[in-house]
């Protein structure tokens, strides 16, 4: 299941444990696996939380980062986990969280309804089944962290229309969403799937520009939804200046930089006072609600 070096290095890292590998398939000493596989995926914390979990807990469990290059890397690496009783589930990162569906064998009515996929839980019988946390998860922080709560008449602006983008439209399904995308003629990131009106609530797309010089009327949340931020350049989805407290009341920052710094989005709307918060609050409660899903215990 090693892609290269980078992973090799990676896997040594987390689990100097490990015995043998043979051809592609790792082969462990006792407990069961758990993985998060994207593309890139060096800089995902997931690895270093969950190990810190079962270590902690005294679970003889493991977690491995993998990269799967591709799609068609991708549809290997799930024929493989299929093949091998150890594995136990996996997490799904960018861009994977709506292809990964192709490969599953049924989803739960929440990740139905989202159209994308961030947790996996092989069963038994190596039947795979998708669950979405990430829309459980953006919940429980955006509360916890700023004391927000999706009403009716809630204005939120999402940009981005990714697995990510539309788990928070979900989530957000009760109030005024609008969705922020470069091609505003694409279809709103959630469609309805279930016998509600939609999961977007009002279901606006527009264009950046169209975000920046709109309604004058404040967005009660701004939600990135989209990879910018992550790496150390100092690009933000939205510019600094239109960044004001009279345009937004608060910020809710997806992505987390691996360098533990935080986000461009988050330093810009914290320094002109606007409560802000970057995505590792997410990572956490979206691993909480995970727990639940393999049956782990809910002591993340």
């Amino acid at each position: 299941m090693l892609k290269d070096d980078a992973n090799k290095k990676l896997y040594s890292f987390f689990w100097p444990t490990f015995s043998t590998m043979s051809g592609n398939t790792m082969r462990y000493t006792q407990g069961m696996h758990y993985y998060v596989i994207g593309t890139p995926i060096s800089h995902s914390a997931s690895p270093e939380l969950w190990n810190a979990y079962f270590h902690r807990l005294g679970l003889p469990h493991d977690y491995a980062a993998y990269d799967p290059g591709d799609f068609a890397g991708l549809s290997r690496w799930v024929r493989a986990v299929r093949r091998d009783p150890d594995v136990a589930g996996f997490n799904v990162t960018l861009p994977y969280k709506r292809d990964i569906i192709a490969l599953l064998d049924d989803v739960t009515a929440t990740a139905g309804a989202i159209g994308a996929v961030n947790t996996v839980r092989r069963n038994t019988d190596a039947t795979l089944i998708g669950d979405n946390t990430d829309a459980a998860g953006f919940l429980s922080a955006a509360e916890s962290h700023l004391r927000f709560v999706p009403r009716c008449h809630t204005r939120v602006a999402i940009c981005g229309t990714g697995g990510v983008a539309r788990a928070i439209a979900y989530a957000c399904r009760h109030a005024d969403v609008t969705c922020v995308s470069r091609n505003p003629r694409k279809l709103p990131p959630v469609s309805a799937a279930t016998d509600e009106t939609s999961v977007t609530g009002t279901g606006h797309v527009v264009s950046y520009t169209d975000l920046s010089t709109g309604s004058p009327e404040p967005w009660d949340l701004l939600v990135n939804a989209t990879p910018i931020g992550m790496t150390g350049d100092d690009m933000m989805p939205v510019s600094a200046d239109w960044l004001r407290p009279e345009h937004v009341h608060a910020v809710f920052d997806a992505v987390y930089r691996a360098d533990g710094q935080v986000t461009p989005l988050v330093a810009a709307a914290r320094a002109v006072g606007i409560p802000a918060i970057a995505g590792m609050p997410l990572l956490y409660a979206q691993a909480r609600a995970a727990c639940t899903f393999w049956s782990l215990p809910d002591d993340f």
